[in-house]
């Protein structure tokens, strides 16, 4: 069911009871009186309209009222227990509670009746699903088993084909392994014939060689045999021919003498040849230098000769040269006078334009001065701005930190957060607030009060942010009471709010979180409930539309179409014709009229009648069973000091964001500070920004000024490049004139200048022919004084060389006869030596032959071998190379019919392959088949359960149609015997709420005439002496404490002492001793209220003995009486004596009702 749905069971269970009942309706609920007799059949006697006088007579009267209060109340136990009241106002809520719970268990048959029809429908076309996988699956199966058949048929022997196949593999691999072996095998035999034929080669090669070395060392020996043995025959002559006698020796010594003296004058021939020779070469080459020089100074003399023709020629050219250069120069000096005389005009023309340029130039600077000095004046201003915008940004971060808490002052907070709406009633001092979530009293069902908010957790109503949208919920009440009105047009008041209503409300929400039933505790104020979302979808509150729009439509019908007079006529009207209503009305949520009548204050409106205006609201929000909990608090009364929906608002705004502000870490007190800095910061930024636009518009003109600026200096540097160009041009044309002048000056100075230097050098010259004659002569006479030399020296080395040969003939004839001599002594012995060698080297040449000549015959022998062993090696290598072959033909052919082996094996295993998988196709179909049979029988099971579970759902939910009939008519049935029991109660009540509201009357009253008469706006001194009295005309026997600085002091604190006479009461002290220099307050507390607030000053004890009010010595300190000219004593009275006027004129509007 729809959230619409549900609320309107939850009202046909519980809304007929409100009706007759102290009312709970439904899903709305109102707390009201409803009164047994019209508000005119009040007994009322001008006594009780009179006023007392002093606070006496107004106690006597809250004794009076209190004792009135008991009676009735007395009277209305008595009557509720005679007609059975809370036995049948509690068989109305079992019943209803029955109603509800058997409606609730008919939707929830129904719900289930629906759901088992949805699950049955599922259920079979799951099953229907099912069947048609089945088949499938059967089909599958069949379609997989034909596919298999086929295969096997088409090869019914592929296994055994495939092992045949794998042994034939198996026989040709083991064949081909033994014939690669056997490969292997003439390989390493092929390779060894060919290793030991290579060897037997090299061996045959090496015999061979030794061969030929044997016959090459027979033949050397030989002849080496042939030579020492003619050596041997040749010693053998020398010696016989020495062994005759000798005459030669004494020749041979006569002849070594006479060689000797031949040799000594040779050496002297020879050494005076050879200083002839010396002298003579001195002289020649002293005569060859003496010809140098000649010949020399001659060639010198004849260059010099050459140099002077060609000076001579290159002056006569130099003076061509120059006269020509100097024509030419005239001619270009004439030229470029002229050139000179044009830029000299050019010039002047320049010079003008440039003074135009520069008059420009200085008017465009002069303007950007002007904008230099306004952007400055901006820069300057944007500075100023920029600093202002970082302090304040530096200020902003010092409130920032100045914000920051302690963990312990953050945990603190987070405890005073928990505490809810209860910290800030303390805060307000609100003890009648406070009151209400401490003294325990029984609900209207006969529970605890205040259990369910002492254990309402995180969903109390008391939580702040809930109070918070509580608040704005009080403020769309007023909105609405203003635009919408009364009954019949009546102008509504606009109600405050106040902790006492605010409390009572938060309460009351958590007492019927869970339960269709007012609290009833406290009337007034009189309260609406409602269970459902906590706002509408556009955000207003949620219960208005029912409460008021709902409702006034079925007021107004009742009263203008149907005709009643009366809420209580509406409430039988409704009771009575619930479906009719519920025909005319199908899509509200509920049937009544007490909410509307409430919230225009006309509770218990009767025609012509105008009810009471609320003074004072208070609201609560908080989740609960049935949806969030909204319970509104009116009321005539105000219990506590009410504000403005604005004031109260502010308050608790302040609060709660200071709060919560705690809890985050920041400190409230911080944050004006900060929100003062930012609001600074954000207006330094305001300026920043404008002084950032103003200099940049500044820098905008300073950058059109400084292109003007350029602009026309560029026009004068183009002008001052062209003047510049023009007086370089000028000046160019007047140096290169200037030039011209001096280059040609200088030609024909050149002219003059080469042509004295020719007549000079001819002049300087004049002698130089006969310098070269006299040379050419000194040459002659060196060259034949040279040759004479030369002669000279010829001669002495003839001489020399002639010496020299004498000289060398001596030495020889001398070195022969030695050696005849040494000859003839020694040649006999070594003629001897000399055959025995020869002898010797004979005998061993001959050993040495024979020892070659066998070497010889075994060299032959070893070579005849190795060749015979090289054939026969070389055979055996081709017999292996021919092996090789013949068995790697046969591995290839082998190898060739092992892949036929293998090609004939992968086609037999992919037809068995393909064999294999149809089967294993075949398998999963199968086995799939299986699966969906189990799933269809599965489906087919599940279905028929679904269809029992539906059956038996019906079944139930017939009993259950079956209980609601009777429920609904037990419910009728209590309702009816509660009705009457109620119409005897209503009376009663109505005595008993009036005896209320003059008890609080008369408590108002008495705390008008409370006064203090002593001890107002004492001053005292901090260590002083004496004690400090107070006293207020309140009677003792009220008396409950006093009120310092806002806390509440017993009398059991021990602080103080009070006593009659009045009520005066001592403070010690000692306690006042501890409190802080400056103003306190203090105030009286009584049972029926509170006596204005006095004041006291504390001050430093003085130097002299001056104490208070100027008495000395004094133990008791008290402050003058009051007298009537002291507007302090009487800060009330204006109050009270509006209050006393308002019950005044409410009696008397009372009594014109009566009327």
């Amino acid at each position: 069911m729809n959230k619409k749905k549900l609320a309107s069971l939850g009202l046909s269970i519980s809304l007929t009871t409100s009706m007759v009942a102290t009312p709970m309706a439904g899903i709305y609920a109102d707390t009201e009186t409803t009164p047994g007799s019209d508000p005119g059949n009040e007994i009322s006697s001008e006594n009780e309209n009179a006023q007392p006088t002093s606070i006496v007579e107004a106690e006597e009267n809250i004794d009076k009222a209190s004792e009135a209060v008991k009676q009735k109340a007395d009277n209305l136990s008595k009557i509720k227990d005679e007609v059975e009241y809370d036995k049948k106002a509690k068989a109305v809520s079992d019943t209803s509670a029955n109603l509800a719970s058997s409606t609730k268990l008919l939707d929830d048959k129904k719900k289930a009746v629906s759901d088992a029809d949805t699950n049955l429908k599922n259920a079979q076309s799951k099953q229907a699903e099912a069947k048609e996988a089945y088949d499938k699956a059967v089909a599958d199966t069949k379609q997989a088993k034909d596919a298999y058949e086929k295969i096997k048929a088409e090869n019914p022997n592929a296994e055994e084909e495939i092992e045949q196949d794998k042994e034939k593999l198996k026989k040709i691999e083991a064949d081909l392994v033994e014939k690669k072996a056997a490969l292997e095998e003439a390989k390493a035999k092929e390779a060894e014939a060919k290793n030991a034929a290579d060897k037997k080669a090299d061996e045959a090669k090496v015999a061979s060689d030794a061969l030929k070395n044997a016959e090459a060392k027979v033949a050397e020996k030989k002849a080496a045999k042939a030579e020492t043995e003619k050596t041997l025959k040749d010693a053998k002559d020398k010696l016989d021919e020495l062994t005759v006698g000798n005459p030669k020796y004494q020749e041979a010594k006569e002849a070594v003498d006479a060689a000797k003296a031949e040799l000594d004058k040779a050496n002297n021939e020879l050494n005076d040849a050879q200083n002839a020779l010396t002298q003579a070469k001195t002289n020649e080459e002293n005569k060859t230098k003496e010809l140098d020089e000649k010949q020399k100074a001659l060639k010198e003399a004849l260059e010099e000769k050459t140099k002077y023709d060609e000076d001579c020629a290159r002056l006569e050219g130099e003076i061509k040269k120059a006269k020509n250069i100097a024509d030419n120069l005239a001619k270009d000096y004439n030229a470029k006078k002229q050139i000179e005389a044009q830029a000299e005009d050019k010039l002047k023309q320049a010079n003008k334009e440039v003074d135009e340029a520069k008059a420009g130039l200085e008017k465009a600077r002069s303007e950007l001065a002007l904008a230099v000095v306004a952007t400055q004046d901006a820069m300057n201003e944007k500075n100023l701005a920029d600093k202002a915008v970082e302090d304040a940004k530096a200020e902003v971060e010092t409130a920032k930190n100045k914000m920051k808490l302690t963990p312990e002052e953050i945990q603190k907070a987070k405890e005073q957060w928990a505490k809810g709406s209860v910290g800030f009633f303390e805060q307000n001092g609100s003890t009648e607030a406070l009151a209400v979530f401490t003294t325990n009293k029984t609900g209207s069902d006969g529970t605890s009060y205040l259990d369910p908010t002492k254990n309402a957790g995180e969903n109390d109503a008391r939580d702040l942010d809930r109070m918070k949208m509580s608040i704005e919920a009080i403020a769309e009440i007023n909105k609405k009471r203003q635009s919408d009105g009364g009954i019949d047009g009546r102008k509504l008041s606009i109600v405050g709010i106040n902790d006492y209503c605010m409390a009572i409300a938060q309460a009351n929400a958590n007492f019927s979180n869970n339960k269709f039933n007012h609290a009833s505790v406290y009337q007034p104020p009189y309260e609406n409930l409602y269970w459902g979302p906590a706002t509408t979808a556009n955000g207003n509150m949620s219960p208005l539309s029912g409460w008021w729009d709902e409702e006034k439509v079925i007021f107004d019908y009742l009263k203008n179409e149907v005709g009643l007079k009366s809420r209580n006529e509406m409430i039988n009207y409704i009771a009575s014709h619930q479906q009719e209503l519920q025909k005319k009305f199908p899509d509200f949520i509920s049937l009544a009229v007490g909410h509307y009548t409430n919230i225009v204050d006309d509770l218990m409106w009767t025609y012509g009648k105008v009810g009471r205006d609320s003074k004072v609201a208070g609201y609560a929000i908080r989740p609960g069973m049935y949806g969030y909990v909204h319970s509104l608090q009116l009321s005539p009364n105000e219990v506590g000091k009410t504000y403005t929906y604005e004031d109260y608002k502010a308050n608790f705004m302040k609060y709660y964001n200071d709060l919560k502000m705690r809890t985050e870490g920041k400190n409230p007190n911080g944050q004006a500070a900060y929100d003062e800095a930012v609001a600074k910061l954000n207006a330094a930024i305001e300026k920043q920004k404008a002084a950032e636009a103003k200099l940049n518009n500044a820098k905008t003109e300073e950058a059109k000024k400084q292109t003007a600026v350029a602009e026309a200096e560029k026009l004068k540097d183009d002008k001052d490049a062209l003047a510049l160009a023009a007086k370089d041009a000028y000046e160019k044309a007047q140096t290169d004139s200037n030039d011209a002048k001096d280059k040609l000056d200088k030609a024909n100075s050149d002219v003059q200048k080469a042509e004295k230097a020719l007549t000079d050098y001819q002049y300087d010259n004049a002698g130089l022919g006969q310098k070269i004659d006299f040379a050419k002569e000194d040459v002659a006479n060196a060259e034949k004084a040279l040759t004479e030399a030369k002669t000279e020296v010829k001669n002495a080395k003839n001489a020399v060389a002639e010496k020299t040969n004498a000289k060398k003939e001596a030495e020889q004839k001398l070195a022969n006869a030695k050696a005849a001599l040494d000859a003839v002594s020694e040649e006999i012995t070594k003629a001897k030596k000399a055959v025995e060698e020869a002898q010797k080297a004979f005998d061993n040449s001959s050993a040495e032959l024979t020892q070659a000549e066998q070497e010889e015959a075994e060299a032959s022998t070893n070579s005849q071998k190795a060749s015979e062993e090289k054939l026969k090696a070389e055979k055996e290598y081709q017999n292996q190379l021919a092996n090789v072959k013949k068995k790697s033909d046969e591995v290839n052919r082998t190898e060739k019919d092992k892949q036929a082996a293998e090609k004939q094996l992968d086609e037999d295993n992919k037809k068995f392959a393909a064999l294999v998988n149809a089967s294993k196709v075949y398998d999963d179909k199968v086995a799939e088949e299986k699966k969906a049979e189990e799933k269809l029988d599965n489906a087919t099971k599940n279905a028929e359960e679904k269809a029992e579970a539906l059956q038996k759902a019906n079944n139930e939910k017939t009993k259950a149609e079956t209980d609601l009939r009777k429920a609904e008519a037990a419910n009728e049935q209590a309702k009816k015997a509660f009705k009457e029991a109620e119409e005897a109660v209503a009376k009663s009540e109505k005595e008993y709420k009036d005896a209320v509201d003059k008890l609080d009357s008369a408590k108002v009253m008495a705390q008008t005439l409370l006064e203090l008469i002593q001890g107002n706006n004492a001053k005292l001194t901090i260590n002083s002496d004496g004690d400090y009295v107070i006293s207020c005309n309140g009677s003792i026997e009220y008396f409950t404490g006093i009120t310092i600085d806002g806390q509440f002091i017993p009398l059991s604190s021990g602080e103080y002492t009070a006593k009659p006479g009045s009520t005066i009461v001592t403070i010690s002290k000692a306690y006042w001793n501890k409190l802080k220099e400056g103003n306190h307050t203090f105030q009286f507390n009584y049972k029926y209220g509170n006596s204005p607030v006095g004041t006291f000053t504390l001050t430093a004890k003085a130097d002299n003995n001056t104490q208070n009010n100027g008495q000395m010595g004094s133990a008791v300190l008290k402050s003058k009486a009051p007298n009537t000219g002291d507007p302090n004593s009487f800060v009330l009275l204006p109050t009270g004596l509006v209050l006393l006027g308002s019950l005044l004129a409410a009696r008397k509007l009372r009594k014109k009702e009566e009327n």
